[in-house]
């Protein structure tokens, strides 16, 4: 079968448990990623929308964080094209960071080419597109925002916001614990720049309850109207309203 098709495999397992136990669940948040010292194999000869388990639950929304398939755009089409909602991969820093930052196969204009490719194949579907970068890394002001242009500039809708926390002491140190009040300067200007929804704050990740109360509702109007051009106001009043509860 393959490395691809086992992988393949549990994830059809593992969304037919969840379409048919847990219906009462709306939003379900998958990670997949390649094994160290892993290649990507070649594609399946048909993708995983086809036999969509959740097709027998579609108010469940699903987001899935992946990598960057080493750069590989069939792995990212197979994927953006599988029925999810939104497509979530992380830059996780800024681009001269990150060499000593991410994984050694990784690359910032990798994922970028991910996140552009995406999105275009996707477009249609109304797929958003997200990802996430750290702060207190040794990142300059300067270098946040020519990232959050890049991430603009391929049309990524969802931005979060975070601080670097050390793992453990095998992993590099923290640069700088970065103030509250620069995390609510980054929101802003990021909402300034035209991003779909912004999280940011100390202990925010790339999963943020907040943030997928209000994807929910931009997706979910999205489909009733039958297209995914743009987030609409009323999607933003039923989070604003809902916020607080949350």
């Amino acid at each position: 079968m393959g490395w691809f098709g086992s992988l393949r495999l549990t994830l059809l397992v593992q969304l037919w448990f969840i379409a048919f136990l847990f219906d009462s669940w709306f939003y379900i948040l998958l990670s997949l990623f390649l094994c160290p010292g892993r290649s990507p194999l070649p594609v399946p000869h048909y993708p995983l929308y086809h036999t969509n388990p959740l097709s027998r639950a579609p108010h469940i929304l699903v987001e899935c964080l992946a990598g960057d398939f080493q750069g590989s755009l069939e792995y990212t089409s197979l994927l953006a094209l599988s029925g999810l909602d939104v497509y979530a991969h992380n830059v996780e820093t800024v681009e001269s960071l990150t060499p000593s930052v991410r994984d050694r196969r990784a690359g910032y204009r990798q994922s970028l080419r991910v996140l552009e490719h995406a999105k275009r194949v996707a477009r249609q579907r109304g797929v958003i597109t997200k990802t996430s970068i750290m702060l207190g890394v040794g990142e300059t002001d300067e270098e946040v925002r020519r990232t959050l242009e890049d991430l603009r500039a391929v049309s990524v809708d969802v931005v979060t916001f975070g601080q670097y926390m050390r793992p453990t002491k095998r992993h590099m140190k923290v640069a700088e614990y970065i103030h509250p009040a620069k995390f609510a300067q980054w929101k802003q200007e990021a909402e300034d720049m035209g991003f779909l929804y912004v999280a940011s704050g100390p202990l925010v990740r790339s999963s943020y309850k907040a943030g997928e109360a209000f994807i929910e509702n931009v997706v979910r109007q999205r489909k009733m109207a039958g297209q995914g051009a743009q987030e609409t106001e009323g999607a933003r009043r039923l989070f604003e309203e809902g916020e607080t509860g949350l």
